[in-house]
């Protein structure tokens, strides 16, 4: 996670009272390493097409430019996979 990011969210977690509830929306959560400012973590999932019609929206994008873009980026995770770090 970006030191940026991290400071920031620190910040606003400082902010809510020990009783509290925060909710962080973050897709990289897991990966950035922000997943240890969390006690618990919960994982909401939504039927694909739905994913594809929220992104097609929020980029302003086409359904077959997405859809391309989702093939891509699932053909490089495969890539990668080949090669362990």
């Amino acid at each position: 996670m970006y030191h940026i990011v991290s400071v920031a969210m620190a910040n606003e977690l400082a902010a809510v009272s020990d009783a509290g509830i925060a909710v962080i929306d973050a897709v990289k959560l897991l990966e950035g390493g922000s997943g240890a400012f969390c006690q618990s973590k919960w994982l909401v999932v939504c039927p694909e097409e739905q994913e594809m019609e929220r992104l097609m929206t929020r980029n302003h994008l086409s359904e077959a430019l997405e859809e391309t873009r989702r093939q891509v980026g699932a053909a490089f995770e495969r890539f990668i996979d080949r090669f362990p770090a």
